[in-house]
């Protein structure tokens, strides 16, 4: 995990809205991804630091041209957030 920031895409679902975005890289060092949180994950994600590793269960939202990187979504239960 790289950074955390307010999610502010106007085409996200309305149950992302006000959460968080966390920009990262996969464990290949290499690619690097944003995933959408819901609001109900914000504490949990506001108190990481760089460097953080996180396990999820997420979707395929598409791909951002501007950053040239996928993006996903964490829909549902998907576990605590907590980093290792």
């Amino acid at each position: 995990m790289d950074q955390v920031t307010w999610t502010s895409a106007l085409d996200d679902d309305e149950t992302l809205q006000g959460g968080r975005t966390v920009i990262g890289q996969l464990p290949d060092g290499t690619t690097r991804v944003a995933v959408r949180f819901p609001p109900r994950d914000n504490p949990a994600l506001d108190g990481l630091i760089a460097g953080a590793e996180m396990a999820l269960t997420v979707e395929f939202k598409g791909w951002n041209p501007l950053f040239a990187r996928p993006e996903f979504n964490v829909h549902g239960e998907h576990g605590a957030v907590t980093s290792r």
